[in-house]
């Protein structure tokens, strides 16, 4: 009886090695057959698709403007000045700096909604906004779901001539809010 047992058992081994032995040649076979040999991506870069290279700076002013202690508000889709106007100078009697803006605010929606309410942060520079300013920093679809505020980093820049100049901090929200705490940086650089 045990010698059946072990012709039967050794059968069932061969019948599955065998039986697995086909599964897989034909599962290579079969996926050999349809897929086409994929190329590699080419990145074909003409110089004038280039940004322009480079240039060094060197810093030459830093000024801080940080949380004041109190709340602002922020109406429905109006662009609200947050930070005190501040006065920086571009040293020298000819020539231009670059103003880097380095912007974190903390804020929280008015509206009870998911993904309802974008944010953007402007620099203004002598009264007027920079090109960038509009372009929403992010959406506080989060801000509800959590119960936390939202917070959003971004970052702007101008070239302004020498001289003195005000720069200032402005956010929009779409349908409004308030800002708790914010941390905005002004660099100037000089080419």
């Amino acid at each position: 009886m045990k010698s059946v047992l072990r012709v039967g058992l050794l059968a069932v081994l061969v019948f599955a090695l065998l039986g697995a032995y086909r599964y897989v040649s034909a599962q290579e076979e079969h996926s050999g057959r349809s897929r086409a040999p994929v190329a590699p991506p080419t990145f074909a870069m003409h110089p004038a698709d280039l940004p322009p290279a480079a240039v060094k700076h060197v810093l030459v002013g830093t000024y801080i403007n940080q949380w004041t202690g109190t709340p602002v508000n922020v109406p429905v889709n109006t662009y609200t000045p947050i930070d005190p106007l501040t006065t920086i100078t571009c040293p020298g009697t000819s020539g231009s700096c670059l103003i880097v803006s380095e912007q974190w605010t903390e804020v929280n929606p008015t509206t009870n909604c998911q993904g309802c309410n974008g944010v953007a942060t402007c620099l203004y520079v002598d009264g007027v906004p920079d090109s960038y300013c509009g372009w929403y920093d992010g959406d506080m679809q989060t801000a509800w779901i959590d119960a936390t505020d939202f917070q959003t980093t971004t970052s702007h820049q101008t070239t302004v001539p020498h001289g003195t100049h005000t720069v200032q901090t402005f956010v929009i929200m779409i349908n409004g809010g308030t800002t708790y705490y914010w941390d905005y940086h002004y660099l100037v650089f000089k080419p």
